[in-house]
């Protein structure tokens, strides 16, 4: 039984795609026009194989959108149980907006692989100026004060945080009377890229009410933007 279930893993481990931990720092220049990226590659694949011509493929996407994401930069795969460092720019496509930077494999044969890793996922937001991280309806998430923000109906769900969202450090007239009414609000924060077990992935530096019609139809609450905007600016 044992030596059967050996051979199975070993299997298993055959078939899943190579496997690589990749690490993205992205920093935006002064100017606000480039994102600079410190990058870290291991190669750990699950099996001695050659990785000559693989590559590292970065994929870029705009957060909050239904945009198909698109390649921006590949690197060398290292050698197996090797490390790879890289530092590259990219221009800032827009200010005051997320991005989603994604990083993937590319097999020889053009083939994408996802990063198969038993360490932290492989991405990272990056945005020059402050970025609306979520936009929905605010609910109370029933866990140390935190909120979740259930997207707008139509969406792509693509969102840097919706669960989980601490909005602590804002002031509650910004964003606790909205809180269970239907009123959609934008929120912006910082992205949390390894939260601990019940801690948010959102840190809240702001929230805005914003226009029903740039949330989509909200079955409740029936107060024109005129009326919400004189009652809380």
């Amino acid at each position: 039984m044992i030596r059967i279930a050996a051979t199975f893993c070993a299997l298993l481990a055959m078939a899943l795609p190579a496997s690589a931990y990749v690490y993205m720092d992205i920093q935006c220049d002064e100017a606000q026009s480039e994102f600079t990226f410190n990058v870290e590659i291991f190669n750990q694949f699950y099996i001695e194989e050659d990785s000559t011509d693989w590559e590292v493929l970065f994929e870029q996407s705009k957060v909050g959108t239904c945009e198909d994401a698109v390649e921006v930069m590949a690197v060398p795969l290292p050698d197996p149980l090797g490390w790879g460092y890289h530092t590259f720019t990219l221009p800032v496509p827009e200010p005051n907006q997320y991005f989603l930077y994604l990083a993937r494999m590319r097999a020889p044969d053009g083939t994408i692989h996802p990063i198969v890793t038993m360490r932290p996922p492989s991405f990272a937001y990056a945005s020059c100026g402050e970025a609306v991280a979520a936009r929905g309806y605010l609910e109370d998430a029933d866990n140390q004060g935190y909120v979740n923000v259930l997207p707008c109906p139509g969406v792509c769900e693509t969102w840097v945080c919706s669960y989980g969202v601490d909005l602590g450090q804002v002031p509650a007239e910004q964003w606790q009377p909205f809180v269970g009414t239907g009123i959609p609000v934008e929120v912006f924060g910082e992205f949390v890229m390894f939260p601990m077990a019940g801690s948010p992935c959102l840190m809240g530096t702001g929230a805005r009410p914003i226009a029903e019609e740039a949330c989509g139809p909200v079955a409740t609450d029936k107060r024109t933007w005129g009326s919400l905007k004189a009652g809380y600016y």
